[in-house]
């Protein structure tokens, strides 16, 4: 069976500008409970990272949601934070690099968050 979250490190076909024209940077922190949506229709990145996006709350990534991670961008996971990403076979969710070059986005790091919230499925 396939899993609902796709981790992606794929080549966007589209230039820089037109692939995160209406895109959310997710890039900081975050301090509050957050949800992410599916907001762009059809292929293409919802969201994208820059550099390192840091999770001091809970954060639930919505099915359907796309996330496009450039050079050298990743994810930290404070033990405040947690990531509940629980995509559906219709609706996966993915986070991808903005190019296909293995190694081109860094990581998703969980530091001492053991939280049950945590769930990338």
């Amino acid at each position: 069976m396939l899993s609902a979250l796709v981790m992606l490190v794929g080549a966007c076909e589209t230039e820089e500008d037109e692939s995160i024209i209406n895109s959310q940077d997710l890039s900081g922190t975050v301090e509050s409970p957050t949800i992410l949506e599916d907001i762009i229709e059809g292929p293409g990145a919802d969201y994208y990272i820059t550099s390192k996006w840091t999770l001091n709350a809970a954060v639930t990534i919505k099915p359907g949601v796309n996330i496009m991670m450039k050079s050298g961008a990743s994810i930290y996971v404070n033990e405040e934070g947690s990531i509940n990403a629980e995509g559906t076979a219709l609706l996966p969710i993915a986070i991808f690099g903005e190019q296909s070059t293995k190694g081109f986005w860094a990581d998703i790091t969980y530091a001492s968050s053991n939280q049950a919230a945590n769930i990338m499925e």
